[in-house]
Protein backbone atom coordinates (compact mmCIF):
# COMPACT_ATOMS: atom_id res chain seq x y z
CA UNK A 1 0.00 0.00 0.00
CA UNK A 2 0.97 3.69 -1.02
CA UNK A 3 1.26 6.36 1.72
CA UNK A 4 0.55 9.68 0.41
CA UNK A 5 3.21 12.49 2.10
CA UNK A 6 2.47 16.42 1.65
CA UNK A 7 5.19 18.30 2.68
CA UNK A 8 3.52 21.66 2.78
CA UNK A 9 2.40 24.23 5.27
CA UNK A 10 -0.90 24.22 3.43
CA UNK A 11 -3.05 21.11 2.75
CA UNK A 12 -3.27 21.05 -1.30
CA UNK A 13 -7.13 20.43 -2.43
CA UNK A 14 -7.07 16.44 -2.78
CA UNK A 15 -5.92 16.79 1.25
CA UNK A 16 -7.38 13.71 2.56
CA UNK A 17 -7.44 12.51 6.42
CA UNK A 18 -5.86 9.43 5.74
CA UNK A 19 -3.22 11.61 4.28
CA UNK A 20 0.06 11.97 6.47
CA UNK A 21 1.49 15.32 6.85
CA UNK A 22 4.67 15.66 7.84
CA UNK A 23 6.75 18.99 8.92
CA UNK A 24 10.56 18.60 7.64
CA UNK A 25 13.16 21.48 7.85
CA UNK A 26 15.51 21.78 5.32
CA UNK A 27 19.31 23.72 5.04
CA UNK A 28 21.16 24.98 2.23
CA UNK A 29 23.90 24.22 4.50
CA UNK A 30 25.65 20.57 4.30
CA UNK A 31 26.42 18.49 7.29
CA UNK A 32 29.78 17.31 7.66
CA UNK A 33 28.99 13.24 6.50
CA UNK A 34 27.67 15.31 3.51
CA UNK A 35 30.46 17.25 2.93
CA UNK A 36 32.87 14.16 3.45
CA UNK A 37 30.58 12.09 1.38
CA UNK A 38 30.92 14.63 -1.30
CA UNK A 39 34.77 15.16 -0.81
CA UNK A 40 35.41 11.15 -1.34
CA UNK A 41 32.84 10.78 -4.05
CA UNK A 42 34.56 13.55 -6.18
CA UNK A 43 38.38 13.69 -5.16
CA UNK A 44 38.99 17.23 -5.65
CA UNK A 45 42.63 18.26 -6.66
CA UNK A 46 42.00 21.29 -4.61
CA UNK A 47 39.22 22.52 -2.13
CA UNK A 48 38.72 26.65 -1.64
CA UNK A 49 35.83 27.16 0.49
CA UNK A 50 34.22 30.36 -0.07
CA UNK A 51 31.14 30.54 1.66
CA UNK A 52 30.73 31.16 5.37
CA UNK A 53 32.64 32.89 8.42
CA UNK A 54 36.48 32.42 8.81
CA UNK A 55 35.87 29.55 11.09
CA UNK A 56 33.39 27.71 9.29
CA UNK A 57 35.89 27.64 6.16
CA UNK A 58 38.82 26.51 8.56
CA UNK A 59 36.37 23.45 9.91
CA UNK A 60 35.32 22.50 6.32
CA UNK A 61 39.18 22.56 5.70
CA UNK A 62 40.61 20.62 8.51
CA UNK A 63 37.89 18.02 7.60
CA UNK A 64 39.16 18.13 4.11
CA UNK A 65 42.81 17.93 4.86
CA UNK A 66 42.53 14.88 6.93
CA UNK A 67 41.18 13.22 3.23
CA UNK A 68 44.38 13.88 1.90
CA UNK A 69 43.23 16.66 -0.68
CA UNK A 70 44.75 20.26 -0.38
CA UNK A 71 43.07 22.97 0.54
CA UNK A 72 43.56 26.71 0.57
CA UNK A 73 41.30 29.62 2.26
CA UNK A 74 41.55 33.27 0.98
CA UNK A 75 40.42 36.33 2.62
CA UNK A 76 36.99 37.53 1.22
CA UNK A 77 37.02 40.12 -2.11
CA UNK A 78 40.94 39.51 -2.09
CA UNK A 79 41.81 38.05 -5.54
CA UNK A 80 44.12 34.85 -6.05
CA UNK A 81 46.04 32.43 -8.32
CA UNK A 82 45.43 28.70 -8.01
Amino acid sequence: MTKKVYISAEAPDDFSPKAQRVNIHVSGHGKKEDLLYLVRKLRPKLVIPVHGDIEKRRYLVNLVEKEGIETKIIETNVPFKV
